[in-house]
């Protein structure tokens, strides 16, 4: 089924569902949660669509080249660019996405940026260097519906149901297509991840161990 018609169908069977719930333990954020409805998540995926095709230009099948941690943005951006049409790619590309603090991509192949921070709320970049575009920014300027103008890619994906604690965002299509949800864990203590599980009434995990859970490949 292609990406979009996926979103959509969850967005028409339960909006208000929670579908990704995200911890980050990091040492500066003290534990901070994040929790997005399939509405919201939606809304984000529209915007998103929108800024690669009207901002950016994606063309149908075009390579974006997403090289971000596992976080709520990052699945904003890698679903966004299939719902667009486009392909994720870890090769350097036209538009390219960058996290604040590494180095920028030097690559003549990469001619956009896309900068991302990953910052508590939402929030942009410190500082953005020239030619970078500062995308919890500029992507709020793009509708909020979403209709596609080329086909949206397929996506192979077996139904997920399961309330899922996870490292990773593979499971997201999954539970997309499933009616499940993730707990996401950014920088995980391994100390709180079994009253984590409990207190999200968590039914399986992925890359994560919590002892009395199936563990799903």
């Amino acid at each position: 089924m292609d990406a979009h018609s996926i979103l959509t169908r969850a967005l028409q069977a339960d909006p208000g569902r929670p579908l990704l719930t995200m911890y980050d333990d990091g040492p500066a954020l003290a534990s901070e949660r994040i929790e997005l409805s399939v509405a919201t998540f939606a809304n984000w995926v529209s915007k998103t669509a929108n800024f690669l095709l009207d901002e950016l230009m994606l063309e149908p099948g075009e390579g974006v080249a997403v090289p971000l941690p596992a976080h709520w943005q990052t699945a904003v951006v890698e679903v966004a660019v299939l719902v667009a049409g486009g392909r994720l790619t870890g090769e350097p590309a036209r538009i390219s996405c960058w996290l604040e603090g590494t180095e920028l991509p030097t690559d003549p192949a990469v001619e956009e940026i896309v900068g991302l921070a990953l910052r508590p709320m939402g929030l942009g970049l410190r500082s953005a260097p020239a030619g970078v575009l500062d995308y919890a920014v500029d992507v709020r300027a793009h509708g909020d519906q979403f209709a596609p103008r080329y086909p949206s890619t397929e996506v192979d994906v077996v139904p997920l149901t399961e309330r899922v604690l996870t490292d990773r965002l593979d499971p997201l299509w999954p539970a997309l297509a499933g009616g499940g949800s993730l707990v996401l864990c950014r920088n995980p203590d391994a100390a709180a991840l079994a009253h984590r599980a409990e207190m999200e009434r968590v039914t399986a995990t992925v890359g994560l161990t919590v002892i009395g859970l199936p563990q799903l490949s």
